[in-house]
């Protein structure tokens, strides 16, 4: 959901387009985001830079939810997290085996040491 000025709050996937156009005396700078419902979303800005700032501001966080940049960093940490899970059993079984190794005595062909580990 993207949040626009702490007033509306919408899917990304309903934005149609972001327009700036003329808005009253007090405040003559305005931001309007069309949905695909045919609804439309404005707020009035006193200065334009304020204008800009947050047009880039929304274009940058709807680019983000559609493109899933997002999602591809939430997947990059899902996978870092499984590899050092995986990591640290590998090292934890190695550990055991070790120690399994020392109780019992060597049966023929296998060597004392560790020298196959």
């Amino acid at each position: 959901m993207i949040q626009f000025e702490k007033f509306y709050s919408f899917p990304a996937q309903d934005v149609e387009a972001i327009a700036t156009t003329e808005g009253t005396t007090d405040f003559p700078f305005r931001l309007l985001v069309h949905l695909r419902s045919g609804r439309s979303l404005g707020v009035n800005y006193e200065t334009e830079s304020a204008r800009a700032r947050t047009k880039a501001s929304l274009e940058a966080r709807i680019d983000n939810e559609l493109n899933g940049t997002d999602l591809i960093k939430g997947i990059q940490n899902d996978i870092k997290i499984i590899y050092q899970t995986i990591r640290s059993m590998e090292k934890r079984q190695l550990r055991i085996f070790r120690m399994i190794k020392t109780l019992l005595p060597p049966t023929e062909g296998e060597p004392k040491g560790d020298e196959d580990l």
